[in-house]
């Protein structure tokens, strides 16, 4: 059973992950100023950030999708369909913001435009959700789902090389066969995408494994810092460990290195989660953040809003200031009003 520690530590988990890619993805403009090589140190975390998240997702579907699947798999489905709505809602409503911005400029290829409206990283997810159901029957014919899962993310990232190498380039395509193209060889492709979502699965059956057995999950501290040391240590044995200041797709030592992040910080969550006496301040951060995980996905839809929504107020006439003020302004009130809602709801009583 899933215990309100072990619940808590996880959503703080997520919380952290999406606040960190929050910073990760608006903090270049800011470091841009600087007149330092800012990259060579800042590379190494901002690469997490799309990895990190998709382990996230994958936690959240073994540690609860899963799970349901086995007690109650018609509610399973419900909160799938939800969200796949929401992802599609949320697709179509950048697409418009991107299109509209095209329309204003004057730019519109109509060869390029399904490509230039609807990629993002947003059509993983909504791919990724659809394909949870056939992912669930699949691993839950092995004995072993951990295993089976961690076989399935080698197995991703051999068929996204295998895809590169064979299909052809989305370069020489047009219309949607271009858009499919792009999720298949491009930074968001549902092969590469999905070897870091089947590591989140293995690791959130692997937290259900241990809450079967009353164990709290401290052992995952040292797994997470081994994983950590063993992707830095397969970069340096390749000689690639320089491509840490540099590279923006991340491979599959980088990615063991950022699996190992997130497993430590689950790790330390859940070790305060655990303490009794906590102190006011910090206890209270920790629930806002914990808060903030509870939906963690739609915050990330959110903030991907934020900039086509300023691009957009550029193109109808605002200036920078105004425009992201405006942008920024808009998604902290629709996150802050849910938050102050929802801790109201679990920890004031």
């Amino acid at each position: 059973m899933l215990t309100i520690q072990t619940s808590e530590a996880v959503n703080v988990t997520r919380g952290l992950m999406v606040l960190l890619l929050i910073f990760i993805h608006w903090s270049p403009g800011v470091f841009e100023r600087l007149s330092w090589d800012y990259l060579a140190i800042t590379n190494p975390i901002f690469r997490i950030a799309t990895p990190g998240f998709a382990m996230i997702f994958g936690l959240s579907m073994g540690l609860y999708i899963f799970q349901r699947f086995k007690t109650d798999p018609k509610k399973a489905i419900l909160r799938l369909r939800k969200s796949f709505f929401v992802l599609a809602l949320a697709i179509l409503i950048l697409a418009a913001i991107k299109f509209s911005i095209i329309y204003l400029e004057g730019s519109i290829n109509l060869n390029l435009l399904p490509a230039s409206i609807f990629f993002s990283v947003l059509l993983y997810y909504l791919l990724a959700i659809a394909s949870i159901p056939l992912w669930y029957y699949i691993l839950n014919k092995f004995k072993n789902v951990i295993i089976a899962s961690l076989a399935a993310s080698l197995i991703m990232y051999v068929l996204a090389d295998f895809a590169k190498i064979l299909l052809p380039s989305s370069a020489g395509l047009d219309g949607f066969l271009r858009l499919a193209g792009l999720m298949i060889e491009a930074k968001y492709n549902y092969f590469d995408m999905s070897a870091v979502v089947f590591m989140g699965i293995a690791l959130g059956v692997y937290i259900n494994n241990l809450l079967k057995t009353e164990q709290k999950g401290y052992d995952l501290l040292s797994v997470g810092i081994l994983l950590i040391f063993l992707g830095v240590l397969i970069s340096y044995e390749t000689g690639q460990i320089d491509l840490w200041q540099t590279i923006e797709i991340t491979p599959i030592w980088m990615d063991i290195s950022y699996f190992g992040t997130v497993i430590v910080m689950l790790s330390i969550a859940l070790r305060y989660s655990y303490v009794i006496n906590k102190s006011d301040l910090p206890n209270f951060i920790f629930r806002i953040i914990a808060v903030l995980g509870t939906y963690s996905l739609w915050i990330y839809i959110g903030h991907g809003l934020v900039i086509p929504l300023k691009d957009l107020f550029i193109a109808m006439g605002l200036n920078y200031s105004v425009s992201i003020t405006s942008s920024i302004l808009l998604f902290t009130v629709a996150v802050a009003i849910p938050t102050a809602r929802r801790y109201k709801k679990f920890y004031i009583r």
